[in-house]
């Protein structure tokens, strides 16, 4: 990933949890190690750095893709909106509070595992929760690599309890890497405007990272770069709730730092994979503006790999494939290219591959050197042996969870969320604890149910794998003229 064109044939020596050598097919190893020891993967594809997901909110990506019942102009607006509020709130409080189902650790879990299964082994936007620091993948906002030095906001940067002395005090005592904001998320002015904001809160430094960024503009951009301020992109997100999306082309040519984020599954992808996509169909049609200057394949992967990993100050531990660097790795399996897709994408590019391939192509993900998703064989060539993974994938896959805890495992994870997106009265009035300690009856749940969640009506699970979602990827289209769906199509 140093350059568009460093990439070869070759193989890649994985000592506990780090990379320690590569070298092209026909060189020797450098390193001294007893053969007899050594287990190797036939990759008969392309590997990757591990995928980071630098923008999520990991505790709604249950949820299938939510319709917006208009266009707005900022991210206030549409979180004020009675239909927001009923259908996508109340469905969060239903399943996430102590008083009610409960389930907190069951859809973070479930996000983890759309994650892994997509090749994503690094995601930001997970709560902070001891359960999943050891279960699947590396989550951003919590203790990693011996430290916790990830902060972030969701909350308006005007909200008062933003500090700005407070951060850059971390900051000048080397307990922070990153500093991650929501910020001008929308397309109006009141949207933009939030950016002096953050500069009157002495908060525009090399360790802020701008999720969304909406509303700004070159000037905006300069001063970021000028600063060494990176930007996060979720253009899906963005086209389905303001038809617009950030001025990326722009922010790249002032010289800042741009990754990609999922952001959630009501009103965005579903996985990297998917986001990739997205972007890549954007930047390749022909848009509004006739001054729109395009990126390559290769700065579209660097989005999901190096860019990450350089905003977040880890570009020494993941993001690339180097000796030394822990030993994250995602393999895929080359893809077929077909006439109707694909617009722009060359089979012989290794980046065109990736963005082109779905979860079928996944053959392996490591994270710190453990196997732990991928097809069948490759799990058996590293002796490991995971729970079974029902897909539209031709063959078998298999997932394994670094902690050996077998309390969750995908198949409980997937009855218990399912059942409860039913919204069974019965069902609901003997699970929920706020019920059982009021001891209510049939007539008085159904009192308490109307009077509170009466909007709330039954849903499917957002599956773990795109194929398996034509009403997503008919919206996608329908809602944003972005076509990935022929993605999907063998």
């Amino acid at each position: 990933m140093t350059s568009a064109n460093a990439h070869f044939k070759g193989e890649i020596l994985v000592c506990s949890d780090e990379i320690k050598e590569i070298k092209k097919r026909n060189e020797d190893w450098g390193t001294t190690f007893d053969s007899a020891d050594l287990k190797t993967v036939s990759t008969d594809g392309f590997i990757f750095p591990g995928l980071v997901n630098l923008h999520d909110h990991t505790t709604y990506n249950y949820m299938p893709l939510w319709i917006p019942p208009k266009v707005f102009t900022n991210r206030y607006q549409w979180q004020r909106h009675p239909l927001y509020k009923k259908q996508v709130k109340g469905t969060y409080e239903l399943i996430k509070n102590k008083d009610y189902y409960d389930l907190r650790n069951e859809i973070s879990m479930w996000d983890e595992a759309k994650s892994v299964v997509n090749g994503t082994t690094s995601t930001q936007g997970s709560p902070r929760n001891k359960t999943l620091d050891t279960w699947l993948v590396r989550n951003v906002d919590n203790k990693n690599f011996g430290a916790d030095k990830v902060y972030s906001r969701v909350l308006s940067v005007k909200d008062g309890r933003f500090d700005g002395r407070s951060l850059n005090m971390k900051a000048a005592e080397g307990k922070l890497d990153a500093f991650i904001i929501h910020l001008a998320e929308g397309i109006d002015l009141s949207s933009r405007k939030e950016f002096e904001t953050l500069v009157e809160k002495d908060l525009l430094k090399p360790w802020t990272v701008i999720v969304h960024g909406t509303a700004l503009d070159r000037e905006e951009f300069r001063k970021m770069a000028n600063s060494g301020t990176s930007l996060v992109w979720s253009p899906l997100s963005n086209l389905l709730l303001y038809k617009k999306t950030t001025k990326v082309d722009r922010a790249i040519q002032e010289g800042v730092l741009v990754s990609l984020g999922t952001d959630w599954s009501p009103s965005g992808s579903k996985s990297l994979l998917d986001e990739l996509k997205v972007a890549w169909e954007y930047n390749v049609k022909d848009h509004d503006s006739a001054n729109y200057t395009p990126f390559n394949t290769y700065s579209l992967v660097k989005m999901v790999t190096v860019n990450p990993a350089e905003s977040l100050g880890w570009e020494d531990k993941i993001g690339m494939l180097k000796p030394g660097m822990k030993a994250d790795i995602l393999i895929m399996s080359k893809v077929s290219f077909h006439s109707s897709c694909c617009n722009g994408l060359k089979e012989t590019d290794p980046y065109s591959n990736l963005i082109r391939s779905t979860s079928k192509n996944v053959r392996l993900v490591m994270v710190g050197g453990a196997p732990i998703y991928g097809d069948s064989d490759a799990m058996r060539a590293l002796s490991v042996r995971g729970e079974k993974v029902n897909n539209s994938c031709p063959g078998q896959k298999e997932i394994v969870y670094k902690s050996g805890e077998q309390k969750y495992t995908l198949k409980k994870l997937e009855e218990a969320l399912s059942k409860a997106l039913e919204f069974d009265k019965n069902y609901m009035r003997f699970t929920f604890a706020y019920s059982r300690r009021l001891e209510l009856n049939p007539s008085e749940f159904e009192h308490w149910w109307d009077n509170n969640f009466s909007d709330i009506t039954p849903m499917k699970l957002d599956p773990l794998f795109t194929e398996n979602d034509s009403f997503f990827l008919k919206q996608v289209e329908k809602q944003t003229g972005l076509n990935i769906g022929d993605y999907y199509r063998d």
